[in-house]
């Protein structure tokens, strides 16, 4: 059995919670261990102030500072969100969106093409993703231009 909660936090992070129950000895099947676990997030979804350290992400090279603005509207959402992104640096034509849940794991890439303002947008379908925190990349010309949080209610 597995149950989890989140709230975002005022420093606007998240913790999370949840409790898991195993079965101890296979060979009584009524005897169960709890384990109880609690996590704070920072406002980007990272454990300690470092998201170098991200189960199952491929790393890539951290582009110039503000190379990109990334706006998710609305953020929380509960069906879909428009992402917009507008490179600040005109030489990018075009950019790959990547989201991952909170433990790292890939779920979705949406590949963009910047207009001659360095502009791209999309809309982020719900589809069957549980509600959560969810981590995005925004990578042009092999080089990590924007990331941040997206929550799903």
């Amino acid at each position: 059995k597995f149950k989890e909660d989140f709230k975002q936090t005022s420093d606007g992070g998240f913790i999370v919670t949840g409790v898991v129950w195993r079965q101890s000895d296979t060979t009584q099947p009524s005897v169960y261990t709890q384990h109880i676990w609690l996590v704070k997030l920072d406002s980007l979804g990272c454990l300690n102030g470092d998201c170098g350290i991200m189960v199952g992400v491929k790393e890539v090279p951290r582009g110039k500072e503000q190379d990109a603005s990334i706006v998710v509207y609305p953020n929380p959402f509960k069906y879909s969100a428009l992402v917009s992104i507008r490179a600040n640096q005109h030489p990018y034509k075009a950019a790959v969106f990547h989201l991952y849940d909170a433990a790292g794991r890939y779920i979705h890439t949406q590949q963009l093409t910047l207009n001659g303002y360095g502009y791209g947008e999309f809309h982020l379908q719900k589809n069957n993703l549980p509600q959560g925190v969810y981590i995005y990349h925004v990578i042009s010309k092999e080089a990590v231009i924007g990331r941040g949080k997206i929550i799903i209610q």
